[in-house]
């Protein structure tokens, strides 16, 4: 094994092993690793001995943590900046180009005694200041041009001063407002959507139900986040800006970030979007910009988890490890386990009517007064994942073992019953005072103390996994029934290299799989299963698959299962099923 070089996890170019930066695609590296971590379902940074700094639990996909996202691969990477004015400024909006109009005699008369003008001025500019522009030319870089040529020192001196004044904000398209977007609209009130992990939205609602898979957008991608604000709905795919209002999409165009990005909206249309190396204010007409590497003081780097926008227009956001603030003026850091004393890494923030900052981490949960952080007693064994403050500043968060609300200074849990439900990523509370729960096992609704679950199987979400909620008006009025699906199927051929896999088990499921499973079988344990083996020429079938996504696993000639993973080998790839169309996926090889 080659030991000398490494692959750069952007770029994938071979570089050597000890570079601290990519020069291929720019990116810098830290002297931190991390990977994915097949129990938290996350990157995860790792310790001394290569395992989950959070659970201790096995990583994939062992890579060395980016400092900065790489940038026009290939290129020198523009100086970044210290200005905060420059960070700050708005970006305008592309003006449609104005028809030309031929010359006409004056114009051209005019245009000559222009000309002669500006090089009359341009002669009498060079022989007063050549002295002064040759010191100028100097004091760039202690350079000495004395041998230098005019032409040469003009270009050395136009080339600084590019690099100079060449702000971060220039590198970032201006947004287009792209109206008409063809895609289905939401329901304007009384519904309920759910984020499917990225892959597209499902919304319950009183006049039925509506299922979007990214692959229906006209921009496809991660869908990274959905969020319900004041008179506006808006849809964050990869790096491209949605919003749905008086019944119609508006296209707002690239923002200019990474694909992840987070959401964030207060009131008065105060909009945001926080991804892991700037902050982005939705203005008109353009979109105002700060860069954490300027305006955090160097911290050039997050990994955004959740964004609060008060009323009186300020930000919180939880990052992994810190807090990030802003209070209209100024952005400040707080060092979320120095600051709590705390181990682990923060999962969500929530801001109570009183202006305390509450927020939850695998370590339990805190509060921030504006002067001194305080822990608050855990309400569970397990790690707490996601907090909602209701209008009655109630604090409701969620964990593996279910919901818990704090109330008169104590906890109050409702937990899930045997396997019913999963992980809390993301709770909601509608107009009739219900609980909406978002799981990596499904939607639940918490109403009397009592749960309701919907799956992909037996309603139109889109798939199990659930990341993000939003509530539209008081949520549906009556909660809907449990539904027979339309169905697809999907087919294959197993192969183990050049040899059909033949008399092979194969199961789908509808939940990732890292390599660890509880059942007799990956699928076994999971919320919907199906399966079937393959014929002599390593052919398989599934028929009567509810419409949603879908992971293949298939059991080897040595009993072990594998996972059809994707090239990265981290996690599992979902497949989508139609209703009443087959999924053909060609030849699967289990020796890759």
């Amino acid at each position: 094994m080659d030991t000398q070089t490494k692959n750069c996890p952007s770029c994938k170019q071979l570089i050597q092993a000890d570079a601290m930066f990519c020069p291929y695609c720019g990116v810098r590296f830290s002297n931190i690793f991390q990977g994915y971590c097949s129990k938290c379902h996350a990157i995860r940074d790792l310790d001394s001995m290569d395992r989950c700094i959070v659970c201790g639990g096995e990583v994939l996909d062992r890579q060395p943590k980016p400092l900065i996202a790489p940038s026009n691969a290939g290129q020198p990477q523009p100086d970044l900046g210290t200005s905060l004015r420059a960070s700050q400024r708005p970006i305008e909006p592309l003006k449609p180009a104005q028809p030309k109009k031929k010359a006409g005699c004056l114009s051209v008369v005019r245009g000559v005694l222009v000309v002669f003008g500006l090089v009359l001025l341009a002669l009498w500019t060079a022989y007063t200041f050549s002295d002064r522009f040759q010191d100028w030319v100097r004091s760039l870089g202690n350079v000495d041009t004395s041998d230098m040529s005019a032409s040469e020192a003009t270009r050395l001196a136009a080339n600084a001063l590019e690099e100079a004044e060449t702000p971060e904000i220039t590198r970032t398209p201006a947004p287009t407002r792209t109206p008409h977007v063809k895609i289905p609209a939401l329901p304007l009130a009384n519904a309920v959507c759910a984020g499917g992990f990225g892959y597209g939205l499902s919304c319950l609602s009183d006049n039925g139900s509506l299922s979007i898979p990214t692959e229906e957008l006209p921009y496809t991608g991660r869908l990274s986040d959905m969020a319900a604000c004041p008179d506006e709905v808006f849809l964050l795919v990869s790096d491209v800006f949605y919003g749905f209002a008086e019944g119609k999409w508006t296209q707002y165009g690239q923002y200019g970030g990474t694909s992840s990005g987070m959401i964030g909206c207060g009131e008065e249309r105060d909009v945001w979007i926080i991804d892991n190396k700037a902050a982005y204010q939705l203005d008109d007409p353009g979109w105002t910009i700060f860069d954490f590497e300027t305006v955090l003081n160097g911290v050039g780097y997050i990994s955004p988890k959740e964004v609060v926008v008060t009323p009186d227009h300020h930000v919180w956001v939880a990052s992994s490890e810190t807090v990030v603030y802003y209070d209209g003026s100024k952005w400040s850091v707080f060092d979320y386990q120095q600051d709590v004393q705390a181990k682990y890494i923060l999962t969500d923030l929530a801001v109570d009517s009183k202006g305390t900052l509450w927020v939850t981490s695998l370590d339990g949960v805190a509060t921030f007064d504006g002067n001194a952080w305080k822990k608050v007693a855990s309400p569970t064994s397990t790690d707490v994942l996601s907090i909602f403050i209701d209008p009655a500043d109630q604090i409701w968060v969620g964990s593996e073992e279910g919901v818990h609300l704090y109330k008169n200074g104590g906890w109050q849990s409702f937990r899930f019953e045997n396997k019913t439900a999963g992980r809390v990523t993301q709770l909601e509370m509608d107009g009739l005072q219900r609980v909406w729960v978002g799981t990596d096992w499904g939607l639940g609704v918490l109403e009397d103390g009592k749960y309701t679950f919907y799956h992909m199987a037996d309603s139109d979400l889109i798939m199990n996994e659930i990341d993000s909620v939003m509530v539209l008006g008081n949520g549906p009025t009556v909660l809907r029934e449990k539904i027979v699906k339309e169905t697809g199927s999907m087919q294959g051929t197993l192969m183990n290299g050049d040899i059909p896999l033949s008399n092979a088990r194969v199961e789908v499921c509808v939940q990732t799989i890292y390599g660890l499973y509880s059942g007799t079988t990956p699928c076994s344990d999971q919320p919907f299963m199906a399966g079937t083996k393959s014929d002599a020429d390593g052919n398989f079938s599934i028929p009567d698959l509810p419409t949603g996504y879908y992971i293949v696993t298939i059991q080897g000639p040595d009993g072990k299962w594998k996972v059809r993973s994707n090239t990265m080998s981290v996690g599992s790839v979902f497949f989508w099923v139609r209703p009443g169309e087959v999924n053909i996926m060609g030849a699967i090889d289990i020796a890759d």
